[in-house]
């Protein structure tokens, strides 16, 4: 009897230890051992009872990229039987062709058993010589020189309707600049029709050898259209799989610049080089004292404007220059970058009588016949009449040397001139009435204007002494005062706000109004102390109003483009 009992005891035991042993259960299963490259696999994590450690994902990245995770817990009572257990599923894509094995998952001190996968290489379905969606990339050219453009397309090639995101390159050693907005177009493989989307990028190696162009990576949603028994009024069946896709990694050779390059010049590598040169006045002709333009302008079709150099200019004795800040601008299209530099200067002659501007040559190496050629303006000859009313100051044994600033050789106004005239003294009244007008508009303005955005803001839209100095200069009617303070002013202004100021100061689309102020304060330069015509009460008024035009027309800045390449939410976590 007591055996017996000891017996029921033991089962009892035994019953009782079963749902111990069986809630630990770990279990791995996948929806397919069999896939083409690109394609995903679904692996279900189950464990049975209440375990509450999560499984150790890690051994997985060795050969797969994990691009989705979700977790579910369930309980339910079948047969008056009670059953718990958690469950994880991860979408897979494989990193590899062939064999590739899904390894022993662990937690809570049980494991899964491994799975493996035969990935095919080709990637393609029963009957077709080409995949579903495909990557590829290649350069033009093959070969290039270091610092030279290199035209890097990528091109997703699908037969089906492709939702996903595309990887940026990345590339060590080169500097990277993405050409224009993707395009899409159709093209015909081996009698399949794809639907291609294309992206251009202009590479500029930085170190000659071997460039190494990483892979790229498609994530995405391809949805294959399935076709039902009989009429379907909503259409085709869209059938959704998850892919991820990787472009082949490639090699560039970069080339270093020939020996026979000389030394001390720039680098400049390109498919097309010029340089133009324009005068104004075009005769190049103009009185002592009264001042002519140059214009320089570079043109390089495979290079960025931040390559090109400033012209190397020797300019003769007896002239003053003043170069301008130079204006930089890059044109994109699908076939590269055609880089252009603006150097402009203000030359001013000291003296009467016939000055040679010698000739402007930059060598530059032409990429698509491989040899050096120059790019060359002419040189030209100045025409100047007249005698300069040289000042009396201290400045006059710079003035056939170099340049100087305007200040240094114009003839200020004297104590006693200024103490005989009243209009010094009205308007300096006016500008202090002014000045204290705009002070407390802008003092209001400030205090509304608290919340704007900062990319509003730029130099002609705040108070800067730049422009206090202009206005100060203007007030005291001083020609060369006024003259630097406004180069100052300009130069410090961003490059397309002071192309626009210059454009109105002289040029064909020149402001009359301030054009003919401006041409008064340049003939006043050199003019005898007390002859100078020039009007600094309206020509600030005429300059203030550019000022005002301008940032009116700078206010509102231009929203981004979105992006053209549709991204699937389930792609977010790549």
């Amino acid at each position: 009897m007591n055996t017996c009992r000891r017996l029921i005891a033991a089962c009892f035991c035994l019953l009782a230890l079963m749902p111990v042993l069986v809630q630990a259960a770990m279990t791995a299963e996948v929806d397919r051992t069999r896939l083409n490259v690109g394609e995903t696999v679904e692996l279900r994590i189950r464990i049975e009872g209440n375990q509450r450690t999560e499984p150790d994902f890690a051994p997985l990245l060795e050969h797969f990229d994990i691009l989705s995770r979700s977790q579910s817990s369930q309980t339910r009572i079948i047969n008056w039987k009670r059953e718990q257990f958690r469950e994880w599923t991860l979408v897979l894509a494989p990193k590899r062709t062939g064999i590739v094995v899904i390894p022993p998952l662990s937690a809570g001190g049980e494991s899964s058993q491994p799975i493996t996968l035969r990935v095919a290489a080709s990637g393609t379905s029963a009957g077709e010589s080409l995949p579903a969606v495909f990557v590829e990339t290649h350069t033009e050219p093959e070969t290039a020189y270091v610092q030279s453009q290199v035209i890097l397309v990528v091109k997703v090639l699908h037969r089906y309707q492709l939702e996903g995101n595309l990887t940026e390159p990345e590339i060590p050693g080169a500097v990277v600049e993405k050409l224009g907005e993707q395009r899409s177009y159709g093209e015909v493989r081996e009698g399949v029709r794809f639907q291609v989307t294309e992206r251009r990028y202009a590479l500029f190696p930085q170190a000659s050898g071997a460039l190494r162009i990483p892979e790229l990576v498609l994530t995405g949603t391809l949805h294959r259209q399935v076709q039902g028994f009989g009429f379907n009024p909503f259409g085709p069946i869209q059938n959704g799989s998850t892919i991820r896709l990787r472009s082949e990694p490639a090699e560039l050779e970069v080339l270093p610049r020939p020996d026979n390059w000389p030394a001390g010049q720039a680098w400049l590598p390109a498919q097309k080089f010029s340089l133009q040169a324009q005068w104004t006045p075009e005769n190049r002709e103009a009185r002592a004292g009264e001042p002519l333009v140059l214009q320089i302008t570079t043109e390089a079709t495979g290079l960025s404007a931040t390559q090109l150099p400033a012209p190397v200019i020797d300019w003769p004795a007896g002239l003053q220059v003043y170069p301008d800040k130079a204006v930089q601008d890059n044109q994109m299209d699908g076939n590269g970058v055609t880089g252009t530099r603006v150097d402009r200067y203000t030359v001013i002659p000291a003296r009467g009588g016939e000055f040679r501007i010698p000739a402007i040559e930059v060598p530059w190496w032409n990429i698509t016949e491989q040899r050096r050629e120059t790019a060359r303006v002419p040189a030209a000859r100045l025409q100047v009449s007249g005698t300069l009313a040289r000042p009396h100051t201290g400045a006059d044994t710079d003035a056939d040397h170099g340049t100087t600033a305007p200040s240094a050789i114009v003839a200020p106004t004297t104590a006693p001139e200024r103490q005989q005239s009243i209009l010094p003294w009205l308007l300096a009244g006016l500008f202090a009435i002014g000045w204290g007008v705009t002070a407390f508009f802008w003092l209001r303005e400030r205090r509304a204007g608290q919340t704007a955005s900062v990319g509003n803001a730029g130099p002609v839209s705040s108070p800067d002494p730049y422009w206090y100095h202009v206005a100060r200069a203007c007030r005291n009617a001083d020609p060369g005062a006024s003259y630097t303070a406004v180069l100052n002013w300009l130069r410090e202004l961003p490059p397309e706000q002071a192309a626009e100021i210059r454009a109105a100061l002289h040029g064909e689309k020149a402001n009359p109004d301030l054009a003919g102020n401006w041409q008064q304060l340049e003939r006043g330069l050199y003019r005898e102390s007390g002859t100078s015509s020039f009007d600094g009460t309206q020509f600030f008024q005429a300059l203030n109003a550019e000022r005002k035009a301008l940032l009116k027309r700078n206010r509102n800045k231009p929203a981004k483009l979105p992006g053209l390449y549709p991204q699937h939410p389930e792609a977010s976590h790549s």
